[in-house]
């Protein structure tokens, strides 16, 4: 196959012209050398790669956004039944997937939003106008094919973060993990925005902690680790990652990890 199609198949290719100006700017490695011609041939075992900024890998933006902050926890998704709460186009879903994922549930209150290339995927499958605030546990907990989920990840607009937590609560495993993006423009007043709907103030992001913290903390979980997103929102807002365990569980797991290890 010709590498301009090949690449051209990719979700972080938009197209077989793309693949093209990709190639004769040298962006391509064809086993660690760089490619000079579209028309160039692909066999099965060939090494591509494709240099540049992460936020080409996914099929959306989110997935950079996710994969930044995994990496910054030095966490990954291998083998793990995930929950993507807000999955939209599907950059979370993605980044899970590419991280390892054995299933990922999407829920999304929208329609037709999912990446083409993840409807494709039979790791995959999404919920759609599905609002999770209003959802049927027991259904869900059937997807998950266990006690519950072992990742949960979120990325909600138009209402706070903490109106998901007591649902997600009943989904998450005993030691599963949450990983929410917080939206702090959504968790404030409307006079606290700007006419382009930006935070004007940023000592609200201490209250907005503040916020996230005790709530998390009211509907079971404890917070390990609450951190800025190292990439703003697309309307330019600083935005945030709360992590998060059952409560009891983090403390557990890191006594076991300590008794594994001889320390």
């Amino acid at each position: 196959m010709r590498l301009d199609q090949w690449l051209s198949e990719l979700p972080a290719v938009r197209s077989r012209s793309h693949a093209r100006d990709l190639i004769l700017n040298l962006k391509i490695l064809v086993n660690g050398k760089a490619a000079q011609k579209p028309s160039m041939e692909i066999r099965e075992g060939d090494n591509v790669e494709i240099l540049g900024s992460d936020l080409s890998l996914f099929v959306s933006r989110g997935g950079a956004k996710l994969n930044r902050a995994m990496e910054h926890l030095g966490v990954n998704a291998e083998n793990l039944v995930c929950l993507d709460v807000g999955s939209s186009t599907g950059g979370f879903s993605d980044c899970l997937l590419r991280s390892g994922a054995r299933f990922v549930v999407g829920i999304e209150v929208g329609t037709d939003q999912a990446h083409e290339l993840l409807r494709k995927n039979s790791k995959f499958v999404v919920l759609e106008k599905t609002d999770i605030r209003k959802v049927n546990v027991q259904e869900i907990l059937k997807l998950a094919g266990s006690d519950g989920f072992d990742f949960i990840v979120g990325d909600v607009s138009f209402i706070s973060v903490t109106e998901t937590f007591e649902v997600l609560s009943q989904l998450i495993r005993p030691n599963g993990r949450l990983l929410v993006l917080v939206k702090p423009q959504f968790e404030v007043e409307r006079q606290q925005l700007n006419k382009k709907g930006i935070v004007k103030d940023p000592s609200v992001y201490a209250s907005v902690k503040e916020k996230i913290q005790a709530s998390l903390f009211e509907h079971g979980f404890d917070v390990i680790e609450y951190f800025d997103s190292e990439l703003e929102g697309k309307d330019g807002n600083k935005e945030f990652f709360a992590f998060a365990s059952p409560s009891g569980t983090h403390s557990e797991l890191r006594n076991s990890e300590n008794q594994t290890h001889g320390t």
